[in-house]
C-alpha cells in the first residue's frame, strides 16, 4: 500500500475545531478548509444551517480540500472570534499544547506523516494557536503544567519562581546539538507564584516555590538542573516566538503535577487553581493523548493499533460532558479501556487532562480546538 501523501494526510488529520456561536440551539465548528471559511463568510460570520452537522459530531467539522495556511490561519482566528472568550474562561492545553509536541516540533522538517515536525499540521497548529490566545485573552499570566514535571507523592507542589530570564530545562537525549542550544526567553512572578501557592493551600494541597538554585531532581524528577521543561519550552517556541528573540511579555510560572498520578489528586490539583481564570490568568496544560516510546507506531493514525485509535477518538466524547462529575467520570474511565495502556504504558503525559479539567470545573463549557491523532487541545470552562 503506498504511503499516504502530505495532502493526504492534511485532509486525513487536520481538524481545527468547535467554535460556540452566538446560538443557543447549535454548535458550529470551525477548520482550515474554504468552505468553512465562505460559509462564515456568507452568514456573517454568524449563522450556520443547523442541518451541515450531525447530531453525532455537530463538534467537528474536517477540511475536504488542501491544507492552506492562510484559510487555516483565517479560520483560527474566526474560531477565537466566535467564541467570545473572557479573560474569565480558562483555556487548557489536555495533552496536545497541547499537544506539546517533542524537539522535532519545533527544529526538524518531518513529513513522515504530516503532523510533527516544522510545517507538520501540529507545528502550524501551535503557530496560528499563540497568537490567538494572546489577543483574545490578553492574559496577565500563565500558568502551565507539563507532563515531564511532577512531585513525588507525598511531597509538596513545586510551584517556579525563577525571576528573570528563565532557563530551560533540556530533558531529553539522543538529539542534535542544536536542540540543546535552543533559546526562548521568559520572566517569572513571585507575585504570581504566591497566588499559586495560597489557592493551593486553600484547598488542602502542600505547595512550595523552588528557586533556580535547586535542582530539579530534588522534586522527584531526575535532572541536572533547573528551568522550564520542553513540554513547556517547544510549544512555546512555536507558539510566541518573540520570545525566541526578546523576552516573552507575559509571565510565566509552572507547577507540578501530583505524581501519583492519580487522575482524582490531579483533578483536585487543577480545580484549586480555577480561581485563577477570575484573575485574569490562563492555566495551560501540556501533554498528548497519545505517548508510546516503546512503539512509535502508535504516534500515526496510519499505524496505529485499532484499539488505540478507538481509545483517542473516544476522548472528545468524554471531554465534551457538560456535567463536571460526570466529565470527570469519563475521563478516568478512559484508563480502563482497552487501548489506554498501548496508548500510554505510563500515564504521565495523559494526566495533564485532568489537571485541565479541574482548572476549568464549575461553570462553562468544552470545546474541542484540535483533533488530531495523539495531539488532541480542549478548552475547558468556556463562557
Amino acid at each position: 500500500m503506498a504511503k499516504p501523501s502530505y495532502t493526504q494526510d492534511c485532509i486525513q488529520q487536520a481538524a481545527y475545531t468547535s467554535v460556540t456561536l452566538q446560538l443557543k440551539t447549535f454548535h458550529a465548528a470551525t477548520a482550515c478548509s474554504k468552505r468553512c471559511i465562505e460559509s462564515l463568510e456568507e452568514s456573517s460570520k454568524v449563522q450556520r444551517d443547523k442541518e451541515t452537522f450531525t447530531n453525532e459530531k455537530k463538534h467537528l467539522l474536517r477540511p475536504t480540500n488542501e491544507f492552506d495556511q492562510s484559510i487555516h490561519s483565517r479560520a483560527l482566528e474566526a474560531c477565537f472570534i466566535q467564541l467570545k472568550l473572557s479573560s474569565r474562561s480558562i483555556l487548557a492545553y489536555a495533552c496536545s499544547i497541547q499537544a506539546h509536541g517533542y524537539p522535532a516540533t519545533a527544529f526538524f522538517r518531518n513529513k513522515a506523516d504530516g503532523l510533527q515536525g516544522i510545517g507538520g499540521l501540529l507545528h502550524n497548529f501551535l503557530k496560528d494557536f499563540g497568537p490567538c490566545l494572546i489577543k483574545k485573552y490578553e492574559p496577565k499570566a500563565i500558568v502551565v503544567f507539563s507532563a515531564h514535571w511532577e512531585s513525588r507523592p507525598g511531597w509538596p507542589i513545586s510551584v517556579t519562581d525563577y525571576g528573570k530570564d528563565q532557563p530551560l530545562l533540556y530533558d531529553y537525549y539522543g538529539f542534535p546539538p542544536e536542540c540543546y542550544e535552543a533559546k526562548w526567553h521568559s520572566n517569572g512572578s513571585s507575585e504570581i507564584s504566591d497566588q499559586v501557592i495560597e489557592c493551593l493551600t486553600k484547598a488542602g494541597i502542600e505547595a512550595r516555590k523552588t528557586t533556580t538554585k535547586e535542582p530539579r531532581g530534588q522534586d522527584g524528577r531526575k535532572g541536572p538542573s533547573s528551568g522550564l521543561d520542553h513540554g513547556v519550552f517547544i510549544p512555546f517556541m512555536i507558539m510566541f516566538p518573540e520570545g525566541k528573540n526578546t523576552t516573552f511579555s507575559i509571565p510565566i510560572v509552572q507547577v507540578s503535577m501530583d505524581g501519583s498520578l492519580d487522575p482524582f489528586e490531579n483533578y483536585k490539583l487543577g480545580q484549586s487553581l480555577s480561581l485563577l481564570r477570575k484573575q485574569g490568568i490562563l492555566v495551560l496544560c501540556g501533554g498528548l493523548t497519545v505517548h508510546n516510546l516503546e512503539d512509535f507506531r502508535e504516534f500515526s493514525q496510519h499505524t496505529a493499533s485499532e484499539s488505540v485509535k478507538t481509545f483517542d477518538d473516544s476522548i472528545i466524547p468524554a471531554a465534551l460532558e457538560n456535567d463536571s462529575y460526570k466529565r470527570l467520570k469519563n475521563l478516568v474511565n478512559l484508563t480502563e479501556t482497552p487501548g489506554f495502556r498501548r496508548a500510554h504504558p505510563r500515564a504521565d503525559h495523559f494526566a495533564p487532562i485532568w489537571v485541565a479539567a479541574g482548572a476549568g470545573d464549575g461553570e462553562g463549557e468544552t470545546r474541542i480546538l484540535c483533533d488530531l491523532h495523539g495531539c488532541k487541545t480542549i478548552a475547558f470552562g468556556v463562557l
